[in-house]
């Protein structure tokens, strides 16, 4: 069994040295909060264990969120506060002979006083902070991996995420929204790779990314495609001097996809952040003690 507790107080302090129509909005603002994590871990064989978890979470605003005031031309937001979360995971591993190993996690994550960016009509140009809503956040998390032979290697990761917003409200006009997803939630994610050993130093493999389509903000109206990269690499293991070293040479994306790897909501228009196409990169890495 494991039991972890924290707490935290972040304090923000502001010096109006503007003091504009001879009002000074100089203060501070504390936030603090204890949180914790129980956890139980349960192993009746040497090859399946269970385990489960229980713990809460503290997010307060950042500075940028508290000195974009739309209440005046200075001085803190005065009504924000932070985001607080509790959630449980519950879940397996295990291996099967020699040649299979498992990972399934079941979660659930609900939070309150979400934050989310918007903008007022008497300040057209700039992006202000509120709490918008709370969420349940339901999902399944599972690692697996076959090793049917000595030279090769079977990998497969699945995420699937159930992000939707219990009440969210926009600040258009009030608006307010119900049973909606999460901004850059995909509902589906999966990295599957195979790696074959061609030599005793000499490795090489092979990634399939796919991703599921997303909203780039709490209202649903605008989705992103989802995108599926095929990723390559080659590695060659020596010793320098007693030292374990690899050299990897590693292609992303290598068919050069054009694809938009995140979004946010931006009142400013620029809610998509466009990822590059295809990467290429050399490196090494180098250990101490051990063999060649």
């Amino acid at each position: 069994m494991s039991l972890s507790l924290r707490y935290d107080k972040v304090t923000n302090k502001l010096d109006d040295i503007l003091k504009a129509g001879g009002l000074d909005f100089s203060g501070d603002r504390s936030f603090k909060k204890a949180t914790g994590r129980i956890g139980v871990t349960y192993n009746p064989l040497s090859s399946f264990g269970l385990y489960a978890s229980w713990g809460t979470g503290f997010l307060p605003p950042g500075t940028e969120e508290l000195v974009n005031n739309p209440y005046a031309f200075s001085g803190f937001n005065m009504n924000l506060v932070p985001a607080t979360s509790s959630g449980e995971e519950i879940g397996g591993r295990g291996s099967i002979g020699d040649s299979f190993v498992y990972d399934l996690a079941l979660f659930h994550l609900a939070t309150n006083n979400d934050f989310g960016r918007y903008r007022v009509t008497w300040r057209p140009l700039e992006t202000f902070y509120g709490n918008v809503g709370k969420s349940n956040r339901y999902g399944l998390e599972t690692y697996l991996a076959w090793y049917p032979g000595k030279p090769l290697a079977l990998r497969l990761a699945y995420t699937y995420s159930r992000f939707k917003y219990d009440r969210i409200e926009t600040f258009e006009a009030g608006t307010v929204y119900k049973g909606t997803w999460l901004p850059n939630s995909p509902e589906h994610q999966a990295y599957l790779d195979a790696e074959y050993r061609l030599a005793s130093r000499i490795y090489a493999g092979a990634s399939l990314e796919v991703m599921s389509r997303w909203f780039i903000d709490g209202t649903n109206k605008v989705p992103v495609d989802g995108y599926q990269l095929f990723h390559v690499r080659l590695g060659y293991k020596f010793g320098i001097g007693g030292m374990p070293s690899e050299l990897i040479l590693s292609g992303r994306n290598i068919f050069g996809k054009e694809y938009i790897a995140f979004t946010e909501p931006d009142p400013d228009g620029n809610s998509y952040q466009p990822a590059p196409t295809a990467e290429w990169s050399i490196g090494l890495r180098m250990g101490l003690g051990g063999k060649d």
